[in-house]
């Protein structure tokens, strides 16, 4: 081996045994290129240049579906991603949120510390703003209750997917178009056919959905933890958890913000297994997958994809097409794993396979930012008080936000009466037994 061939070898050895999140894109780039040019230059066998030329040239693809993983994560901002690329876990084994920028955790951390000083007669941190008067209580800067705000809508996988809709004072009707113009041949001489325009409507009032944590200031004081990154994982996953129960589950109750999710709305197209197959795992083929595909209206083919359970995920993955091949396409490089050449997302409140039963919907399909909404009223909010926990030096923070769901489509009689009509999600039940 010459000395340019060697020196390039150990440049580009060198980098790629860094940890993937803290290697260099452009010195890795040049490192790349340096070798496969002193590999063409060096190599007295061809056929051994070029095999390891292509084996260079997959690497680089490789590190490039890496690199767009990383930047994903970077994206949404939902992981903490140590030298191994995997996730930290919080105490609870869920993957722990973290601020855009390590300053911004910093400054989440400095205005705990303030705050708790100030309880223990330090001086106020001049970043606190006031609320309600001195002493009472704090509200948090913007900038910070934006980036949980953030986390809260990566975590909420299911309410992530809806489409948003601002929302004004009280109640906000919106319409959902039955007819319209109709278009027709017209005969000679006949008098021209009239079409008017017909709608239904669907509203929406901003609940308020809130979280309040509760902490002693002696852990808050000794914790060798980010008090920063810890409340904003706490609020993200607690808000982020109700977002996704009430877009699923909701029963209109109040116990759900008065939301009715997806699981129980009128608006989605249920298509129903036959009376026999009244188990989840009697979907054994591709047959009842095809027809919510066929049941979901046209327009919303574009934007569509599977939601479903991870247990359910592992019972999909088995059924194979007429030619024994699965219907379950794995990731390839930096495409998605796809089920009939969609993707998917999976939540935990949709129904486990544990859950199977009867006459029970379990799996949903459709483009789910047309059939679902998301409205907001005003910004999310985080704040703090010590007034709650004045006795026993408990300090109060507490996040809520202004919002309300709905589904979005037309009932069954709805879509009888104008045929042109179909839903944007449909639903898969088992059937109802002997």
């Amino acid at each position: 081996m010459n000395e340019a061939l060697r020196k390039a070898l150990a440049a580009f050895l060198a980098e790629m045994k860094k940890p993937a999140d803290q290697r260099d894109a452009k010195a890795l780039e040049t490192s790349t290129s340096a070798l496969e040019a002193a590999m063409k230059s060096a190599s007295p066998d061809p056929s051994l240049a070029v095999e390891v030329l292509a084996k260079i040239d997959q690497l680089r693809k490789d590190l490039d579906a890496e690199v767009e993983a990383q930047r994903e994560r970077e994206r949404k901002g939902i992981l903490k991603v140590g030298a191994s690329g995997l996730p930290i876990l919080d105490g609870k084994g869920r993957p722990r949120m973290r601020f855009s920028h390590p300053d911004l955790s910093r400054d989440m951390f400095h205005l705990a510390k303030a705050i708790y000083a100030a309880r223990t007669g330090g001086p106020v941190d001049k970043v606190l703003i006031p609320g309600g008067g001195q002493g009472e209580g704090y509200v948090i800067p913007d900038t910070m209750s934006s980036e949980i705000e953030r986390m809260v809508e990566t975590v909420g996988v299911v309410s992530g997917m809806a489409g948003p809709v601002p929302l004004g004072p009280g109640s906000n009707p919106f319409a959902r178009a039955l007819a319209g113009a109709r278009a027709y041949w017209k005969a000679a001489g006949a008098e021209a056919e009239e079409s008017a325009p017909s709608f239904g409507n669907y509203s929406m009032s901003a609940e308020t959905l809130i979280a309040i944590l509760d902490t002693a200031i002696e852990f808050e004081e000794d914790a060798q933890i980010s008090i920063g990154d810890y409340i904003a994982t706490e609020f993200a996953y607690a808000l982020g958890d109700a977002r996704d129960d009430a877009a699923v589950n909701g029963d209109g109750s109040a116990d759900y913000g008065g939301i009715t999710g997806l699981l129980n709305s009128t608006y989605v197209t249920v298509e129903t297994m036959e009376a026999a197959d009244d188990a989840f795992t009697d979907l054994d083929t591709m047959d009842k997958l095809s027809d919510m595909e066929s049941a979901v209206w046209d327009g919303a083919l574009t934007g569509a994809s599977w939601l479903m359970h991870r247990s359910i995920k592992a019972l999909l993955k088995k059924i194979k097409d007429t030619g024994g091949m699965p219907i379950w396409q794995p990731a390839v490089g930096g495409e998605p794993s796809q089920l009939m050449g969609y993707s998917h997302a999976v939540s935990g409140k949709m129904p486990a396979a544990s859950e199977t039963a009867a006459s029970t919907k379990f799996l949903l399909f459709g483009d789910f930012r047309r059939g679902l909404k998301i409205g907001r009223r005003g910004a999310y909010r985080l704040d703090f008080s010590p007034i709650p926990g004045f006795k026993n030096l408990t300090n109060c923070w507490r996040a809520f936000e202004r919002i309300d769901m709905a589904v979005v489509g037309f009932t069954a009689a709805e879509i009888a009466a104008h045929p042109r009509l179909g839903n944007p999600i449909a639903v898969l039940r088992t059937g109802a037994g002997a």
